[in-house]
């Protein structure tokens, strides 16, 4: 590939978080996967990856269909595997949808900004369009630009570390640490509610003591919840964001749960279970 396709690493594509991607759900390593523009390599976890046309997040297989390139110039994002442009268009029922299509200069549906800032791959004609990863299998999409972090990309040579909060779907309460207990409780804008996802150690660090998200067997198959010292080596301490469940990564089916009726309002890990309204959770970028 010549060396004028490459963009730069801070211009580059980004690995969706999220499942991610290096999501990272996943957020390129996306909290759920996109390609890496310098060298064509993808970041683990939940690349995008390019089929017939269409943009899938998917589980890592290290070929062209993960590879993108980035051409800061152009503003276009180009599928190695066949050579397409990315592209966000308008359906029969004015919705808006993303392939890849042929590369066109000119053709405003393949203008792409990956903003440092935001960590999104922002459209640059539809304002207010971001990509979004999703869970291995799912399409990638394009939605309104939020907080979400399926929207977060970051570069594959740059820390991917992402600050967090977790907010019940339905009840509108907020993931807190106190006193090392974890609680889902109403908004109060502390470093409490506030977690660094580490989608390589798999770590959730709170910020008020600076512990880690840990799950710890309480004896007869039955886990607690705390935070404790942050150990790359403990296994109690490894999750992973999967769409709208926080999952541990060690410890088999098991999620993190908040139940509306606990006087405590305290948060818990419980069997994953589908459709479980306790176990969603808005998880969004701070």
């Amino acid at each position: 590939m010549p060396d004028e396709c490459h963009a730069k690493a801070d211009d580059g594509l980004a690995c969706p978080y999220y499942g991610l991607a290096c999501p990272y759900y996943g957020v390129a390593c996306p909290y759920d996967g996109l390609a890496r523009s310098d060298d064509g390599h993808s970041c683990p976890d939940d690349p995008l990856s390019e089929y017939y046309g269409d943009v899938y997040s998917d589980v890592l297989r290290s070929n062209k269909n993960e590879q993108f390139v980035y051409n800061p110039t152009a503003q276009t994002l180009v599928s190695e595997s066949n050579g397409q442009c990315l592209d966000a268009f308008r359906d029969n029922s004015n919705r808006y949808q993303l392939h890849t299509y042929q590369c066109t200069e000119g053709n405003a549906n393949q203008k792409w900004l990956f903003n440092t800032n935001t960590n999104r791959i922002e459209h640059s004609t539809h304002q207010g369009l971001c990509v979004a990863s999703g869970p291995a299998g799912a399409k990638a999409r394009v939605e309104p630009c939020s907080q979400s972090i399926q929207q977060f990309f970051s570069d594959c040579d740059s820390s991917a570390t992402v600050g967090l909060r977790f907010q019940t779907c339905y009840t509108n309460s907020w993931l807190s640490e106190f006193d090392t207990g974890l609680f889902a409780d109403k908004l109060r804008n502390n470093v409490n509610e506030n977690f660094a996802y580490d989608p390589v150690a798999q770590t959730l660090q709170v910020g008020s003591n600076g512990q880690c998200l840990d799950a710890f067997s309480s004896g007869y198959g039955k886990f607690g919840l705390h935070t404790f010292p942050c150990d790359a080596k403990n296994s109690n301490q490894k999750w992973v964001l999967q769409d709208k469940l926080v999952k541990h990564a060690t410890h088999p089916n098991l999620c993190l749960d908040a139940d509306p009726t606990d006087d405590r309002h305290k948060a818990q890990v419980w069997d994953c279970t589908a459709y479980n309204k306790n176990q969603c959770w808005n998880i969004l970028r701070h």
